[in-house]
């Protein structure tokens, strides 16, 4: 029998209340809820991921929970310090990674206002692996190292 899916949720939220109340589990460690479609196929909606509280080391790839204009999100981590992004000032600041190989000033619409910029220390792009459904850098811009409040460890 399968239990209905608010059910399952209400469930998935005691039981990670529960573990995270558990003292087996270090005080860095947590457990998270995953909510929406915009890390998936890697995570998936209400799947129950571990993190810690401890980013004191990060890297390209890691899977990251910010707090972004009092919203918890859960995104990867893309691109860090000395990475080119550019800024297009044209809309509503939308941002775009540039990867190191690309000619940024042969490949110019006309006009188009990018600002292209370098991603400083103890900042971060981060992204959603399902582009479709994210709202990340790509909207937001940078993200400073203190709104990353946890980093996955396992899902």
């Amino acid at each position: 029998m399968k239990l209905p899916k608010k059910l399952r949720f209400i469930l998935l939220v005691i039981l990670a209340i529960l573990l995270n109340l558990i003292t087996l589990l270090p005080s860095n460690d947590l457990f998270i809820i995953v909510k929406g479609g915009s890390m998936e196929p890697t995570l998936k909606n209400n799947q129950l991921v571990l993190a810690t509280k401890d980013t004191s080391k990060l890297f390209v790839g890691d899977i990251v929970v910010i707090q972004k204009n009092n919203e918890l999100m859960i995104k990867r981590i893309t691109a860090m310090q000395g990475a080119k992004y550019a800024e297009n000032t044209n809309d509503e600041h939308s941002f775009v990674l540039i990867p190191e190989w690309f000619d940024f000033n042969n490949h110019i619409a006309s006009g188009v206002k990018l600002i292209l910029k370098e991603i400083p220390a103890n900042y971060f792009f981060v992204e959603g692996d399902n582009p479709d459904k994210s709202i990340d850098s790509k909207n937001f811009g940078l993200v400073r190292r203190n709104e990353i409040i946890a980093k996955c460890l396992y899902n």
